[in-house]
This record gives C-alpha cells, sequence and structure tokens, in this order.
C-alpha cells in the first residue's frame, strides 16, 4: 500500500480555503492524489452528485475543522457520508484535521486528529496524515516521525503519538 497512489477529499469551509489550498499543494508534492472542489468542479455540475462521486472514488477524507466549517452544513454532510462508508468497510476513512481549536462535530469526538492549530506543528501534522495514509516517508520532505514526539489528540487530551503506539502493542 506504501507504493499505491493514495488519494484524500479535502471537506473543508470557504473560510478555510487558503488552509486547504496549503494542505492539497503538499499532499500533491509528495504524490497524493487531492480531491479539492476548486479544480474538480465545473460550471453546471452537480454538487451533490459530484461532491459524491468524490468521496467515492477516494481512499481518505480530510475533514479541516475549524468553527466555520463545524458550522458547516455542507462539510456535515461530505463527513456523515464518509463516516458511513468507513462504518460500513470497517476501515479508517475519515482524517479530522484540526486547523482552528473548535467543538468538535458529535460524530468526529472520539477520533484522533492531527493538530495544524500551530505554524510551528504544520509539518509535523502533516508527516502524521501522510504515515497514516501509508505513504513512503523516504519521499516526503517533512521530518522522520519515528524521530519526534509526535502528538495526536483527542478532545481535551493530549497523548503523545509515542505512547498511542506503546499502548496499542501491549494488546
Amino acid at each position: 500500500m506504501a507504493n499505491a497512489t493514495r488519494s484524500i477529499f479535502l471537506s473543508h469551509s470557504h473560510a478555510d480555503k487558503d488552509f486547504a489550498r496549503r494542505l492539497a499543494r503538499d499532499l500533491t508534492a509528495v504524490g497524493i492524489r487531492v480531491w479539492f472542489d476548486e479544480a474538480e468542479m465545473n460550471v453546471g455540475d452537480s454538487l451533490i452528485a459530484k461532491i459524491r462521486e468524490g468521496i467515492d472514488s477516494v481512499d481518505f477524507l480530510g475533514v479541516v475543522l475549524s468553527p466555520s466549517s463545524a458550522a458547516s452544513p455542507w462539510v456535515q454532510r461530505e463527513v456523515e457520508i464518509a463516516m458511513m462508508q468507513e462504518i460500513e468497510g470497517k476501515i479508517v476513512k475519515v482524517l479530522p484535521l484540526l486547523y482552528e481549536k473548535c467543538e468538535l462535530p458529535g460524530f468526529l469526538v472520539g477520533k484522533l486528529y492531527a493538530d495544524f492549530t500551530l505554524e510551528s506543528s504544520y509539518e509535523n501534522a502533516l508527516a502524521l496524515v501522510l504515515r497514516r495514509m501509508g505513504h513512503d516517508r523516504t519521499s516526503m520532505s517533512a521530518p522522520d516521525v519515528d524521530n519526534r514526539t509526535a502528538e495526536f489528540h483527542s478532545r481535551g487530551l493530549d497523548v503523545p503519538w509515542s505512547e498511542l503506539i506503546k499502548g496499542s502493542k501491549e494488546r
């Protein structure tokens, strides 16, 4: 899986477009196929059909989380579609990407998320997303996750990545 071309749908609100564009560029630069609305949709397209087609055609849905996206009915619909696929397929499909601190939507509470809230953590968070996607880290420019204390967070809980890995190996 590490050498296969992986793909991601970036679900975001219009207010978070600059961050979503940056993330799309960085993912594309390391060989990830990114479904991004402004690149995939044309005048006259059915929004619902095109979005559904996009979600169905990718390996992951990365949801950019912010107060704006948490309040967006479109983002909520996109995530609900992907969560159903995750439940039905018993695979991880939805990747929460915290851009700005916000109240997490109920259906994402309890999922670990990549924390992009600080500029200084951007490269590390990107490396964690790529690792989750099975990307071959030897070809990426982001830091090697194994040599850093990368942190994922769950609502209100800071847990170092190394502790999460250690805990899963003990089970």
